[in-house]
C-alpha cells in the first residue's frame, strides 16, 4: 500500500519518488496516466499502432527525464507528460509528411518543460475535450465521476474518497472497475473506426 500523502498532491509525490529511483512510483505513473493518454493518441491517430507506440515513447521520455532532474512544478505532472505526447503527436505528423524516419527527439527535449504556448494550451484543451467525450460514452454515472476526478482534475486517492464518500478499499474496486468499462470502450470506439475506414 503506497504512503500516506502529507501536505502534497498524490502527482508530486510521484515525481519525488521517481527522483528518487523509486521503481514503484513509476508503475504509480503508468497506472495514473497511460489509459488516459492512450485514449486521447488514439483519438487524435488514424493508425492505433502508431497512437500505442507514442504513447510507449511518451512515457519512456518522461520516465527518463523525471529519473535525472526534477520538475520544477510536480504537481503539473498530467500536462508535462501531456506536453511530451503532443509534441510526439506533432513529430509523428511532421514525419509523415516529409516521409522521416524518426521524430526530432532533440526539439521534443528542448519544448519540455517550457511554460505552455497558447497554441500548447488550446491543444491542452481540445485533449481535455476529447477524453470528456469518451468518458461521455461511459453508461455508468460512477464510472464518468471517479474518472474525471481522477484523471481530468488529478486528484488523489484520498480526496476523491471523501468527495465521493468511499472507504479506500471501495475506491480501489469501484476505479478498476470503471477502468475496465473505459478499456471496453475504447477497443469498441477502435473497432467501429476500423469498420468504417
Amino acid at each position: 500500500m503506497p504512503e500516506k500523502i502529507h501536505n502534497n498532491s498524490e502527482a508530486a509525490d510521484i515525481v519525488a519518488r521517481i527522483g528518487a529511483g523509486d521503481p514503484s512510483a513509476e508503475k504509480a505513473l503508468l497506472d495514473k496516466y497511460f489509459q488516459p493518454m492512450l485514449a486521447l493518441l488514439r483519438f487524435r491517430c488514424h493508425e492505433p499502432a502508431v497512437a500505442d507506440d507514442l504513447c510507449q515513447e511518451t512515457f519512456r521520455i518522461a520516465i527518463e527525464q523525471l529519473r535525472e532532474k526534477p520538475m520544477d512544478n510536480p504537481e503539473a505532472l498530467g500536462g508535462y507528460i501531456h506536453q511530451i505526447a503532443m509534441n510526439l503527436f506533432i513529430n509523428e505528423l511532421r514525419r509523415s509528411d516529409r516521409q522521416k524516419t524518426s521524430p526530432d527527439l532533440d526539439s521534443i527535449e528542448r519544448q519540455v518543460g517550457e511554460q505552455l504556448s497558447a497554441y500548447d494550451l488550446i491543444q491542452q484543451q481540445q485533449s481535455k475535450i476529447a477524453v470528456e467525450t469518451l468518458l461521455a460514452t461511459l453508461k455508468t454515472p460512477r464510472d464518468r465521476q471517479v474518472l474525471r476526478l481522477f484523471y481530468l482534475a488529478e486528484l488523489d486517492k484520498s480526496e476523491i474518497c471523501a468527495r465521493l464518500n468511499l472507504t479506500p478499499s471501495h475506491f480501489d474496486r469501484v476505479i478498476y472497475r470503471a477502468k475496465q468499462r473505459l478499456r471496453e470502450q475504447l477497443e469498441k470506439n477502435r473497432e467501429t473506426g476500423e469498420r468504417n475506414l
